[in-house]
This record gives structure tokens, sequence and C-alpha cells, in this order.
């Protein structure tokens, strides 16, 4: 998938300065990356359904998995 400004966006969900974190990011960056939820929570170190509370909204990462957010998306982003 070629870079494009919707890939761009998702990097920009996270607001880590400001802890913000929309939980649609992770949603759409498995739907385009093929990751499943298992995969996800096993990259992050957190169990499904800390992983899935993330996803709805219902909790948010800290501040050091959000970081790990960010360089994951990245890093995909990058591949492309």
């Amino acid at each position: 998938m070629p870079f494009n400004q919707t890939n761009a966006t998702m990097i920009h969900h996270l607001e880590l300065k400001n802890e913000i974190f929309l939980s649609g990011a992770l949603r759409e960056f498995r739907s385009i990356y093929n990751f499943s939820q298992e995969e996800m929570c096993v990259h992050f170190s957190v169990s499904l359904s800390t992983y899935r509370n993330w996803e709805t909204g219902r909790s948010k990462p800290t501040k050091t998995n959000s970081k790990k957010i960010r360089k994951l998306l990245e890093k995909e982003i990058k591949k492309q």
C-alpha cells in the first residue's frame, strides 16, 4: 500500500504531547495492515481485554504504550 494522506493521518491520531488517544486509529491500522487483536496485544505485552478496551475507548494506553503504538504505526507506514 503506497504512503498516502490516510496513512499519514493515522500517526496523528495519537497526540502524545496531550495524551489524547483516539481508539479508532488502532482499529483502522489493524484493518489496513491485517493484524489481529491478538497479534497487537502480544506486540504491546498487554492482555487481550486491555487491548480491546483501548480500541473501544473504555481505557487508554499508558504513555509508554502510546509511544510503542506510534512507533509501530510509523514503522508499518514507512514499509509501504
